[in-house]
């Protein structure tokens, strides 16, 4: 299952980097307001921050069961301070698709020995979950990236 893992380095101090990572992430949505979100901008990612850590997901307004929890913690160096961050998708999904894969990967075994006309079923579902697990978390989790080191970012005029 799909695991991202990274670090971002920045000369910000441990209170101001969590204090722009609680700026960046608001309340989770109630099913009205995902509906009618009238034009307001909202933070690009829901969850909760607290002391030195966060758990997060970004608001999307469309369904993606793939779509990463991103967890990460904030340490403090003598020069600057590391955000560790790590991505992953739902444990409940990850179970799924193992299961999943299990049942379609017995399937590949059963019609390839001796070579069957029927493995092409099974292994392209196989291509197939693979592809929409890698299709539907990687792209999420470089846009949360990309959010989470713009936020963490100095300022150009300081």
């Amino acid at each position: 299952m799909p695991i991202y893992h990274f670090e971002i380095e920045t000369c910000l101090t441990s209170q101001a980097a969590i204090a722009r990572i609680r700026d960046m992430v608001g309340p989770p949505r109630s099913f009205l307001q995902g509906v009618w979100t009238g034009g307001a901008a909202s933070p690009p990612f829901i969850g909760k921050v607290e002391r030195d850590s966060f758990r997060v997901r970004r608001d999307i307004r469309y369904r993606n069961s793939f779509q990463p929890l991103i967890w990460g913690r904030i340490t403090n160096e003598p020069m600057e301070t590391h955000v560790n961050v790590t991505m992953f998708i739902h444990p409940v999904v990850a179970l799924f698709m193992l299961l999943w894969f299990s049942g379609i990967g017995s399937s590949v075994v059963t019609f390839s020995n001796p070579l069957h006309p029927m493995l092409i079923v099974p292994a392209g579902l196989l291509i197939f979950g693979v592809a929409l697990v890698c299709g539907g978390f990687f792209p999420e989790a470089i846009k949360a990236r990309r959010l989470l080191e713009q936020g963490l970012a100095k300022p150009t005029g300081a």
